[in-house]
């Protein structure tokens, strides 16, 4: 090979490389929660665990339930384990019409490894809760069967996780 010949090589395996750049930064981690695209008017900020929720604004005068879950650990011989819950609830709630609310269970670093090596279960469901977001100290998750009650709205309730809306602060 002469020397043109190499050096319309090298541009050419240049030029491709360059134009395959691009391809290579849109390749993500798509293991953490993604951010919201549509911006929320409402947000609940909870600066005892660390995290931020994006509501639409129909859940303006939404209220918040203080709830725990309990579980037990197969790994302390079947020890309780306890956390909290955070509910959100939507302001059309009444007793005699309940809508669907948003429960946030929260879980320390090590109760989550415990979760992910099945060694700590929190219901009777077959599936582990799933994770919505963590930050240095916690992780957030969904129950598994959050939706399982007879509150109604749940496509709307669907469609705010959808959005991704639980961002750690």
């Amino acid at each position: 090979m002469n020397i043109a010949n190499h050096k319309q090589m090298s541009l050419a395996c240049a030029l491709v490389l360059f134009a395959a750049l691009p391809l290579c930064s849109a390749a993500q981690d798509h293991s953490a929660p993604q951010k919201t695209t549509k911006q929320a008017g409402v947000q609940y900020v909870n600066k005892d665990y660390g995290f931020r929720f994006a509501l639409p604004d129909s859940w303006k005068d939404y209220n918040v339930v203080a709830d725990n879950w309990s579980g037990r650990d197969d790994s302390s011989n079947g020890a309780t384990e306890k956390g909290p819950i955070v509910v959100l609830r939507n302001p059309k709630w009444t007793k005699d019409h309940p809508t669907q609310d948003i429960p946030i269970m929260v879980f320390t670093l090590a109760q989550w490894k415990k979760i992910d090596s099945e060694e700590l279960s929190v219901s009777a469901a077959p599936i582990p809760p799933s994770e919505l977001g963590r930050n240095n100290k916690y992780v957030f998750a969904l129950p598994a069967r959050y939706d399982f009650g007879d509150g109604d709205d749940k496509e709307e309730v669907y469609a705010i996780l959808s959005g991704h809306p639980l961002q750690p602060l």
